[in-house]
């Protein structure tokens, strides 16, 4: 408590208590709103002032006295001493007087806050600023680069932007006193709002209207943007130009060390250039095929959708998402449009919703999921409700073992809480709303990914959308293709396992398995051949999909038909599905395993189709002057031939997946397999198969060519037949031994080398 604080509260009730217009306070010793509300009052009921409302508004200013003035009250001394000890400021004494003690106070004051004149004298101006509850000294946090800042805009704009806080701290007082004076310097109309005029007037630095005064004012707000120019001199120097490269670098502008007008609004309003052109978007609208091809056509990359609630996103909507070469984020969005929505248990709630929405959808591992304060939220908001309710859904994610991760969308201020709170790992900044607390006077959050700067409409007809016109910075750049692949294996597993269930009281995980891979590999990989190597496929679990599973039936038919319509992404991986389910097989079930190498149905018989094409390849006359083993590097990986990358891949997961066929569902297995698999891993699971290690390409290959040539290999008989005939060409050409070593030595260096 503070006796000066409460002599003065004391006199405020005694003085005032009967007047109509004032409402009495606790008299606590204690300075707060409340007293300085009640001071305001006093002044407004001595000058006449009507209502007498407690805010220092444009009339009190107009008919606040200057003092010391003989025309002046005793009471409007005394309340002027009232606001030095409720600002700190000793007047050394309350009397009435102004005395020494008071003109000291207001010269000690007219300093802090940057004042050249340093007379004693109260203006209106400075009489306003001792009735707030602003610091005009430099307070805990506080930067003296930023006090210099303040104090220096107090000392060359007061006439048009009064006093700010001179306490060190970048806020929004200093954000519309940046503008005011940008706008003084213009010779515009200084009303601290960021207009196209007011960026219109802003000259590129450094260039031949780049005074010194806009040089001080850009080396002040890159300052508050945390980019320091090295100094507050109105010269354009190697630290100024470096700040303005490495701010431009950080919000997504050309780096290019010159200032323009882009550059000056990114600095000084969340939305920086509103018509500034962005490569990602939101919006609530379905994306169809029209707008999809809308948003591609205006450069767009990126579109954020709702994960739930009426305009939520379906499947159907990502894959057309998708087909058009787009990626999307998802967000999260149920009730943040108010205070109250924000609790630990509504985080709780909306953890789980979020995670299943998201799995139901098929996101993959490490997708950013962002929840929404879609409000004007204040600093103490974020302490008393937002955190915990981050925390809540941090936790909610950690206990469930979540894979997702948690993004933000709000203001400024609040994404940067969060985040360094711990409770997110990206920002998606809803800028467009300039005017939030959290926007005015708080920097840009070091994890932003989006940027939220205007609402625009775009393309005309089926194809016209309206959107939030969003700049990327590149750190997150979308999801590109759902696991949704997954979703549909795993009602394929349930599927089989009510099967089984049916037709007899046990079955093993193997053959549920098995009943999954013969199903998947169905509708292409048939005939007596197949028949004979991996043995019947079960009709009656085909026709129970069909009469009780034909959504699903539907949905995984593109999948695994035969003109193979759809490549299963599986965690952005693709895979070719009925190629894969069989190779598993033919590692695991063949009928003729005494009489067929396990590896015919794999990378055997693909290396042995590509001799039959390197065979074809070298007997066509463009190629009579080309090596044999320049042209099986050409065939082997590629898409134009019959052993492609996607197949020899999949030829080596389906060793993986055999050997693993009794472990796990396959929906599962494929799940997991597919989150962490690389080149270097499928590299390993064949070497490992061939009972390899450390090996070089020339040990390789003579491995490889002795098991597809060698007496124990494919040269291996069925009814006189050798089945190496799979090398063998449309024309009936077989390959000559300078052929298959060709391959085998090509197919070996692909291993090693590129896979």
């Amino acid at each position: 408590m503070d006796q000066m604080v409460l002599e003065v509260q004391e006199w405020l009730n005694n003085t005032y208590g009967s007047n109509s217009n004032y409402t009495p306070i606790t008299a606590d010793g204690i300075t707060g709103g409340g007293t300085v509300a009640a001071l305001i009052t006093a002044l407004q009921i001595e000058l006449g002032i009507q209502p007498a409302d407690g805010v220092f508004g444009a009339a009190t200013q107009a008919a606040c006295p200057t003092l010391p003035n003989t025309s002046a009250s005793k009471n409007e001394v005394y309340i002027l001493q009232g606001a030095l000890y409720c600002k700190g400021y000793n007047p050394n004494g309350f009397d009435g007087g102004y005395g020494n003690g008071v003109i000291t106070a207001i010269k000690k004051f007219q300093s802090d806050a940057g004042l050249t004149t340093q007379d004693g004298i109260t203006t209106p101006m400075i009489f306003k600023a001792l009735l707030n509850t602003d610091a005009y000294v430099l307070i805990s946090g506080g930067d003296t680069n930023i006090r210099t800042i303040q104090q220096n805009l107090n000392r060359d704009y007061n006439s048009v932007i009064g006093l700010i806080p001179s306490n060190g701290v970048y806020s929004r007082s200093t954000n519309t006193a940046l503008i005011k004076a940008v706008q003084h310097e213009e010779g515009n109309s200084t009303d601290g709002i960021w207009g196209s005029t007011t960026q219109a007037g802003c000259p590129t630095i450094p260039g031949t209207n780049a005074t010194k005064n806009f040089i001080l004012l850009l080396q002040y707000s890159l300052y508050c943007n945390g980019y320091n120019p090295n100094g507050f001199d109105g010269l354009y120097g190697n630290g100024l130009k470096t700040a303005i490269i490495n701010f431009q670098q950080f919000v997504g502008l050309t780096a290019d060390g010159y200032a323009g007008s882009q550059t000056w609004a990114s600095l000084l309003v969340s939305t920086g250039d509103p018509n500034r052109k962005g490569t990602a978007c939101d919006c609530s609208t379905t994306i169809t095929a029209e707008k999809a091809a809308t948003l591609k056509a205006n450069g767009y990359e990126i579109v954020g959708r709702y994960l739930t609630g009426i305009y939520a996103m379906t499947h159907d909507e990502l894959e057309t998402i998708f087909a058009n070469n787009l990626k999307v984020v998802p967000i999260f969005e149920v009730g943040g449009y108010n205070l109250i929505y924000f609790t630990s248990s509504q985080g709780v709630s909306d953890a789980n919703s979020a995670i299943a929405a998201a799995n139901n959808l098929g996101f993959p591992d490490g997708t950013i999921i962002y929840f929404t304060v879609d409000f004007d939220a204040l600093d103490i908001n974020v302490t008393n409700a937002i955190i915990p309710y981050f925390k809540a859904i941090k936790n909610t994610f950690t206990e469930l073992g979540s894979k997702y991760n948690i993004g933000i969308y709000a203001p400024r201020n609040v994404c940067s809480r969060i985040a360094n709170a711990g409770y997110s790992c990206s920002s998606f900044v809803c800028d467009m709303s300039s005017g939030f607390s959290g926007n005015l006077g708080y920097t840009l959050p070091q994890d932003w990914a989006f940027d939220q700067i205007h609402t625009i409409s775009l393309g005309s007809g089926s194809g016209h959308i309206e959107i939030d016109n969003d700049i990327s910075s590149g750190k997150n750049n979308g999801v590109s293709q759902i696991a949704k692949i997954i979703l549909l294996l795993k009602r394929l597993d349930s599927a089989a396992e009510t099967y089984l269930v049916l037709a007899a009281d046990t079955y093993d995980l193997s053959s549920r398995n098995t009943l999954v891979y013969n199903y998947l590999r169905s509708l292409r990989y048939t005939g007596y051949a197949w028949l004979l190597t991996l043995g019947p496929n079960d009709l009656g679990f085909i026709e129970y999909l069909k009469q009780g599973e034909s959504d699903l039936v539907n949905e995984i038919t593109p999948y695994i038909q035969n003109d193979n319509t759809l490549t299963a992404y599986i965690h952005n991986k693709g895979t070719d599905l009925p190629h894969l389910s069989a190779t598993t097989l033919g590692y695991n079930r063949l009928v003729l395993d005494h009489i067929v190498p396990d590896f015919w149905t794999g990378w055997g018989g693909d290396v042995a189709t590509a001799m039959a094409d390197l065979t074809d390849l070298k007997n066509k006359p463009e190629n009579v002057n080309r090596s044999l083993d320049e042209l099986a590097v050409e065939i082997i990986g590629s898409t134009s031939y019959s052993c492609s990358r996607m197949d020899i891949e999949n030829d080596i997961d389906a060793i993986y997946l055999a050997e693993k066929i009794k472990d796990n569902k396959v929906g599962n297995l494929i799940d997991e397999y597919f989150s962490t698999v690389d080149g270097l891993v499928r590299r390993n699971i064949l070497l490992n198969n061939l009972g390899l290690t450390g090996i070089t390409i020339h040990q390789l290959n003579s491995k490889i060519y002795d098991i597809m040539t060698g007496d124990d290999g494919f040269r291996k008989k069925i009814g006189g037949s050798s089945l190496l005939s799979l090398a063998t060409t449309k024309e009936g050409i077989k390959p000559t031994s300078e052929i298959e070593q060709a391959t085998t030595l090509a197919f070996s260096k692909y291993i090693l080398n590129t896979l």
